[in-house]
């Protein structure tokens, strides 16, 4: 009975390095990617170039997910989260020196293609982070344990886009990444005291087979597809709409600092999270009515 209480215990402290490493990578992607874009805002002037930030930003997450199939089966999530770490690390690095050179056509290129890396990399540590939650947490306590990080995760994510552009406005954009590789460092940390259980490894013939399974699956469920395709268009303006709409909206409109950038973005993912709060409450009126509840909230966010 005390080797299963201290079992337990080791489980709930790794769990919790877990949710610290979630949430000090995500406020520091939070905070990169409105320096980036405050950035670009700044020397370009202009709203596209800006807005191609979070666009470039989530096709490589997107490209990431997609490749997910050629690690998942050959090397622990673990290790792979902590490669990742450690990679973006050293692009932000590499970031911080490309941005203080002088503004130039290369330098807006190259600054593109590292935030396209960073973004890749970062999408692999969101979805092998619930490959570890699997090993961590048993089955009948999955789904709290994945609702607990969805919280408060998206608890970190309203106080970095609240604090992000106070931060910004204070050290400005190149010193801001400075403050993201410490929280990535911090969130490697956490890391390195999570120990995974086992792992498969199958053929690369297996693997490429599984690459191609998501592709045909999309192909054969057409509502799946449907769906697939609604959540990219939402996230694709979504992510435009709060990252370099509204910073232009504060520069221009308003005329205020990043700070009220942060603030607006900040009620946004307050209103996410009270929103979640109000769809649990309700989720036994909502259950059998999802599309009709989808397309009313599709319809109030185009409002």
């Amino acid at each position: 009975m005390l080797r299963l209480t201290e079992r337990r215990k080791e489980l709930t402290q790794r769990f919790y390095l877990l949710a610290a490493s979630q949430v000090t990578a995500n406020v520091g992607f939070v905070l990169y990617t409105m320096a980036v874009t405050s950035y670009i805002k700044e020397n370009t002037g202009s709203t596209v170039l800006a807005s191609m930030i979070t666009m470039t930003s989530l096709l490589a997450r997107l490209l990431s997910g997609l490749s997910v199939p050629l690690l998942a089966d050959t090397y622990k999530s673990i290790h792979i989260m902590r490669s990742v770490q450690v990679m973006q690390i050293g692009m932000l690095v590499g970031l911080y020196v490309l941005l203080t050179q002088e503004f130039t056509v290369t330098v807006l290129t190259m600054g593109f293609i590292i935030v396209g890396i960073i973004s890749f990399f970062n999408g692999f540590f969101s979805i092998f982070k619930t490959s570890v939650v699997r090993s961590l947490v048993n089955d009948s306590q999955r789904m709290q344990a994945n609702s607990l990080l969805s919280t408060i995760d998206q608890t970190f994510l309203f106080a970095g886009w609240s604090l992000g552009g106070f931060v910004l406005s204070l050290t400005g954009s190149t010193q801001s990444l400075f403050i993201t590789a410490g929280l990535l460092s911090i969130s490697f940390v956490c890391l390195l005291f999570i120990k995974e259980t086992h792992t498969y490894k199958q053929t690369q013939k297996r693997r490429a087979a599984k690459l191609m399974e998501g592709w045909r699956f999309l192909w054969i469920h057409k509502r799946i597809r449907a769906l697939v395709i609604m959540d990219i268009i939402e996230s694709l303006f979504g992510t435009i709409w709060i990252g370099a709409i509204t910073l232009s909206f504060v520069k221009e409109v308003l005329e205020k600092g990043e700070a009220w950038w942060g603030y607006i973005n900040g009620a946004y993912y307050f209103g996410s999270i009270v929103g979640g709060i109000i769809v649990y409450r309700m989720s036994s009126m909502v259950k059998g009515r999802l599309l009709l509840f989808m397309f009313a909230g599709s319809l109030g966010y185009a409002v």
